[in-house]
């Protein structure tokens, strides 16, 4: 069974290339069709690490700082069956010659691929709560807490050196593990102080969003992946703490 891929523009890199994905059509060669999902997916919000960190400064008497590790390529690190990879191929043209290859591990447009990182993605929750003792939240693969401010380098380092472990050395790079206060998490900046806490969505992502918004009512179209894709950028807008905008 072979799907097309194609490739898609995800923004720019730091040094100002063009980010390019290889997605692999699985619903038109029928994969996506014959999967079924066996469970809810789950993700944390913006909602749950205030209420985190509402609970960590009341235990503890100390206003919290955050961290957060990003995971590379999620997909990629969950192998696949060898007796599934039949239904894994996939077909491209390279320099006017169509190529076609093999999926060893789980691949960018599966609707699978979705429901096992999620898998792994709790163990990975569950693991760093049980094992590290780090009250850990997780969206999709980006995760984060709240931590005593002495504790929350050590506690960055502690699970991105379990994650590596269980998922390969280059899981989590260091320009993706960071703590602090304030720090970006999900887009937004996050600051706690005496008062309260302050959310305020970063200058750069602001910007982004601003003009996918834009470019989709200048050319009044928006593709079903885009739109996808925007809503989950501004999910934290949908939390109870802005009034669900």
């Amino acid at each position: 069974i072979l799907a097309p891929r194609f490739a898609v523009v995800q923004g720019l890199k730091p040094d100002g290339t063009p980010k390019i994905r290889a997605v692999d059509d699985e619903t038109r060669s029928g994969c996506n069709g014959c999967c079924q999902p066996c469970e809810k997916l789950s993700v944390d919000s913006i909602d749950s690490l205030v209420s985190l960190m509402q609970m960590f400064a009341k235990a503890t008497g100390v206003l919290p700082h955050l961290m957060k590790d990003d995971i590379n390529a999620a997909y990629r690190r969950v192998p696949l069956k060898p007796d599934h990879r039949w239904a894994t191929w996939v077909a491209f043209v390279h320099h006017g010659r169509v190529m076609v290859a093999e999926h060893k591990a789980m691949a960018f447009g599966s609707l699978a691929s979705v429901y096992n990182w999620d898998r792994i993605g709790e163990l990975l929750c569950f693991l760093a709560r049980r094992l590290l003792h780090i009250p850990i939240l997780r969206y999709v693969d980006d995760y984060f807490a709240s931590e005593l401010p002495a504790c929350a380098d050590h506690a960055a380092h502690a699970f991105a050196r379990m994650v590596r472990l269980l998922l390969g050395p280059t899981a989590i790079s260091e320009s993706k593990l960071l703590w602090g206060m304030p720090l970006e998490i999900l887009g937004l900046d996050v600051e706690v102080n005496p008062v309260g806490i302050k959310c305020k969505p970063t200058v750069a992502k602001s910007e982004k969003w601003l003009g996918q918004i834009q470019q989709a009512l200048d050319s009044k179209t928006l593709l079903a992946g885009h739109a996808s894709k925007l809503a989950g950028a501004l999910q934290w807008a949908t939390a109870h703490m802005f009034d669900r905008l």
